[in-house]
């Protein structure tokens, strides 16, 4: 018993060690404060634990069964290291592969986000993996400084996939006149909300589609032309 129990104990250490190593690695970078994806499975020394921060929340995937037995040590210590509060997000589809319970954990509440200079809010309900596409932020500011740098202005820009629209009010921060978002899902809000907060109210128009639909549509519109 008391080896299990210093087992148990050193493999606590240890996961808390990595928690603390990603939180402090993510604060060597401005803007990533308060909204960053704070732990990012193998990449940071746990493979199956993803957590993403979102000003006062922390939302947390877990997908193996080695981490999915230290969940409620990992949701302690990582209120205890950034003050958040952390919810849980289940993913049925990935966590099958391992046959591991779907709990009934607490209702995620709707989220604020900063990336780049640019906020976002998402309604919990339209919520797709652990939130947001964290892992796209810094091709998103390339983006941003690459139109910046162009002797060239874009009229207009494409979304596809849009969500919550990242990438689309990535190009109107760089300079395009207006932006189109195409997804199939319900983000009429999300678009209009984040046009709204970083100011290009009237530079973008949300259009509920299937993608592969919209440019089919698109090219047969083109040949026409």
């Amino acid at each position: 018993v008391s080896q299990s129990r210093y087992l148990h104990t050193s493999v606590e250490n240890f996961i808390a060690q990595k928690l603390k190593q990603s939180v402090h690695r993510r604060k060597l970078f401005q803007g990533y404060e308060e909204s960053s994806r704070l732990f990012y499975g193998w990449a940071d020394g746990l493979p199956g634990l993803i957590a993403d921060q979102f000003r006062d929340k922390i939302i947390v995937q877990i997908n193996t069964s080695g981490v999915d037995r230290h969940r409620e040590f990992i949701k302690r210590t990582l209120e205890s290291f950034s003050g958040s509060k952390v919810y849980f997000l289940d993913n049925q589809k990935y966590r099958e592969k391992e046959f591991l319970p779907v709990y009934e954990n607490e209702k995620i509440p709707d989220i604020s986000i900063e990336e780049n200079g640019l906020k976002f809010e998402l309604r919990s309900e339209v919520m797709q993996k652990v939130g947001f596409y964290y892992d796209h932020r810094e091709n998103r500011q390339q983006l941003i400084s690459l139109l910046g740098r162009l002797n060239k202005s874009f009229h207009s820009s494409v979304d596809l996939f849009c969500y919550a629209g990242a990438w689309g009010l990535a190009s109107l921060k760089g300079g395009a006149q207006h932006c189109t978002f195409i997804d199939q899902g319900d983000f009429d809000f999300e678009i209009q909300r984040a046009l709204t907060l970083n100011g290009f109210s009237g530079k973008g128009e949300f259009r509920r589609s299937d993608v592969f639909k919209f440019l089919d549509e698109a090219i047969a519109y083109r040949d026409w032309e």
